[in-house]
């Protein structure tokens, strides 16, 4: 009995991570369906967070910030909502590494049904 136990414990303690080690992030990616956004519809993001190894990073905190919220803002899950014409950047951040993708808001011209 007392063999199973230090055998079972060897082997979890050989499997187990070392301590103070965890996989950093290494690139981050914005992922959105269109990179133009009419004035007053939303738009949600997709970030994927990679390790060196190129593996997907999970369960990370991610920030995000508009580099003119005259013209786009965005929200903390990562919607953002066209306010004015013009461009500007998004910026996704996590553990110090960023990724940016530049947003275009029009303002829709008149529908071909229209006339």
């Amino acid at each position: 009995m007392r063999r199973i136990g230090l055998a079972i414990a060897a082997l979890v303690i050989g499997c187990s991570e070392p301590t103070g080690t965890t996989t950093q992030v290494e690139s981050v990616t914005i992922q959105a369906a269109t990179n133009a956004l009419p004035v007053g519809s939303s738009l949600p993001l997709t970030v994927i967070l990679r390790d060196a190894k190129g593996n997907t990073l999970a369960n990370r905190t991610i920030t995000f910030a508009s580099s003119n919220e005259s013209v786009m803002s965005v929200d903390a899950k990562g919607s953002v909502r066209g306010l004015a014409e013009g461009k500007a950047t998004v910026t996704a951040t996590s553990e110090g590494k960023s990724g940016q993708m530049i947003i275009s808001v029009f303002r829709p011209g008149p529908s071909p049904w229209d006339y």
